[in-house]
């Protein structure tokens, strides 16, 4: 079993190792649960949601330019 460090594995490699190496290593030591961990469905809002959102931030942005224009 890998040493862990506040719940985040330690890749152990060798001193001078190459980028490849470390590479090599960190994909030998992936596991399915690591996988798993990283697919995993977070909540979700629609697109029309999102979109909103972001000409909101927009309108926003834009009267604080205009604002320092003047």
């Amino acid at each position: 079993m890998p040493k862990k460090i506040c719940g985040i594995r330690v890749l152990n490699v060798g001193k001078n190792a190459t980028l490849k190496e470390i590479y090599r290593q960190a994909r030998k030591e992936f596991t399915a649960a690591d996988l798993a961990k990283f697919c995993r469905n977070g909540p979700m809002i629609s697109g029309e949601q999102f979109l909103a959102d972001m000409e909101v931030i927009h309108q926003k942005a834009l009267r604080q330019k205009k604002k320092k224009k003047k």
